[in-house]
């Protein structure tokens, strides 16, 4: 039975199952229970003779960890320019070193300047784990931040339930967006006069 529940898996998603994703999927028991049972999920993948066994290590997470950083580069390219066109690239600082901390934009703007950190996450579980390092890193920054979460399979709705459930509340110089709220936040803002035109 809990080899078929793997590998309906499989056949869904097009590979195994993460220990995050055990325990959300119901043809499956907790990852609890595998760890008390089986002595864990890497010695249940090996028993099952699954071609991996551990998703933290080895080749799938170098090529997870590639994939990640090139969605994340691409990201920050669009993110520039769309801050560059709105703004003006005299008013746009990609790493600007305030204090000890380099945010990945740092913008000029009439209505009082703010940093931009971008972020990929998985799910709901990442999301939360970035948000709570994020928070500690920007904690007594001098401007208003805004954490813009990446991950097209969820929106501002799932967004904001996740951070407003959090243990330790985000103060009110935080923002948290999805690429659609923060594109609409950034065009309703003003802008300086371009000093090169």
């Amino acid at each position: 039975m809990l080899k078929k529940g793997f590998f309906l898996f499989q056949q869904q998603y097009g590979r195994f199952p993460t220990a995050l994703e055990i325990d959300s999927f119901p043809y499956l028991p907790t990852s609890r229970t595998i760890q008390r049972s089986w002595g864990g999920l890497e010695k249940l993948r090996e028993q099952l003779n699954l071609s991996i066994t551990n998703y933290t290590k080895g080749q799938y997470r170098s090529n997870k960890s590639y994939e990640i950083g090139k969605r994340g580069l691409n990201t920050e390219n669009e993110i520039e320019s769309i801050l560059q066109s709105k703004f003006g690239e005299v008013f746009v600082h990609t790493q600007k070193r305030i204090g000890h901390i380099r945010p990945d934009f740092y913008v000029y703007c009439p209505n009082g300047n703010f940093a931009i950190d971008v972020f990929c996450y998985e799910a709901k579980h990442h999301f939360l784990s970035e948000i709570n390092f994020k928070q500690k890193t920007y904690d007594n920054f001098p401007c208003q931040v805004i954490l813009l979460g990446i991950n097209s399979k969820f929106n501002q709705v799932n967004i904001d339930l996740w951070t407003k459930n959090k243990r330790n509340i985000l103060s009110s110089n935080f923002i948290v967006l999805d690429i659609n709220e923060f594109k609409k936040f950034i065009y309703s803002l003003p802008s300086y006069p371009n000093p090169l035109s």
